[in-house]
């Protein structure tokens, strides 16, 4: 999470040595099950990612995730799908490096700034963060999957996504 947060501080002009920390709340956290923005109410199902709010800098100032919080790509790779979710749009990159072969990063509540086919790299911008809508806070919600070459990336979406059994997704910051 720290090299994370070290990428997020740097794409958005925040000075320092690079010592950052992302906080997670209950709920947010890989399989969690508890809904963060709404105390003592559970998902249908784990949580299937990560979900940030804010991280800490160096100096110890907190940055908060509103609208318009600049996205670096968390793996190098291709864009191989762009669809609406409930924020904004979810941006997937399937990675381009042979260790991570089958991995896609799934960058969700943002409004993008690449397109489909566009090749990106670590810590390259994707996006910013979109508008929060209704009781849910502007976040970014960050998932890691095994990608299944046959998988219809022109009509991805997250209700196919939450049809996938649970062990495809791995914790993005794991």
């Amino acid at each position: 999470m720290g090299q994370y947060g070290a990428l997020l501080a740097r794409l958005n002009g925040v000075t320092g040595r690079g010592d950052t920390e992302i906080t997670l709340l209950p709920g947010m956290a890989f399989l969690a099950r508890e809904k963060w923005w709404v105390r003592g109410e559970e998902r249908r199902r784990p949580h299937e990612g990560v979900d940030l709010v804010c991280w800490t800098d160096d100096s110890g100032q907190r940055h908060f995730f509103g609208a318009g919080i600049r996205v670096p790509c968390l793996i190098s790779g291709e864009i191989v799908a762009i669809c609406t979710d409930f924020l904004g749009k979810s941006v997937f990159v399937r990675g381009a490096d042979t260790s991570r072969d089958g991995l896609v990063a799934v960058h969700a509540h943002i409004m993008p700034q690449v397109r489909l086919g566009d090749q990106v790299v670590l810590g390259e911008e994707v996006g910013s963060i979109a508008e929060a809508h209704g009781p849910v806070p502007a976040h970014l919600h960050l998932s890691l999957l095994r990608c299944n070459p046959a998988w219809p990336w022109a009509a991805m979406d997250w209700q196919f996504l939450n049809g996938c059994d649970l062990q495809l997704f791995l914790n993005p910051f794991a």
